[in-house]
């Protein structure tokens, strides 16, 4: 099966399913759906909601968090247990999960979810209290969590070099972690991931290609 563009992946922690929206046709709401990585079927999960967004499985890989919303509604962080059911909503309407960003703490615990620009909060998977983050800054954008679960790595996708910051989600404070110098020229880092212990990376990076032209012989 071919993902369609915009398509919320997730590898499961076996590596065995990726978790993914597919694009239905006719009109309908895309279908959240488990997709083997070897010899298998597919699995429809939720065929009721849409516009999926960012997605991460649970340590055990018994169930997942992901953004979504129902028809008429703003979306909203759920966990879904593979064993079926309705998704239990975790956030209230209109919180979203960045894509390309790793929004569950290492102990799988705590989701990250964004309501607008910079307003980000952790959310319980065990339904206490939202916790508001401190620090971020217009443009700054979450990669992943630090090994420890103490920090968030978050860089902004402009500027070069490009600069990541562990960043305390509890007081705001900010660190430098790693400069990327790209070897070619490029205006922004539009995906970056990395892993937990800050020590690879994988980026995409935007180019803009011109051409000059010398024009002789105007009067």
């Amino acid at each position: 099966m071919r993902l369609g563009e915009g398509s919320a992946i997730a590898l499961s922690p076996d590596g065995k399913w990726v978790l993914a929206s597919v694009p239905r046709d006719g009109g309908k709401p895309e279908r959240l759906v488990l997709l083997p990585t070897g010899a298998g079927e597919s699995r429809t999960l939720n065929d009721r909601l849409e516009n999926f967004g960012g997605a991460a499985w649970l340590p055990d890989g018994k169930s997942f968090v992901f953004a979504a919303q129902e028809k008429g509604h703003a979306p909203r962080i759920r966990v879904q247990d593979l064993k079926g059911g309705d998704p239990r909503p975790l956030s209230p309407e209109g919180v979203w999960i960045r894509l390309t960003t790793n929004p569950l703490s290492p102990d799988g615990k705590l989701v990250l979810g964004f309501r607008g620009g910079t307003k980000a909060s952790l959310y319980p998977l065990d339904g206490g209290e939202a916790r508001p983050v401190a620090g971020l800054e217009i443009g700054d954008w979450p990669i992943q969590w630090s090994e420890d679960g103490r920090f968030l790595y978050v860089h902004q996708r402009l500027g070069i070099p490009n600069r990541v910051w562990l960043l305390d989600p509890k007081n705001g404070e900010k660190r430098p972690w790693l400069e990327i110098k790209p070897g070619e020229p490029v205006i922004e880092f539009p995906v970056l991931l990395m892993t937990r212990d800050g020590k690879s990376y994988v980026y995409g990076a935007r180019r803009i290609f011109s051409e000059l032209y010398l024009v002789e012989g105007l009067r």
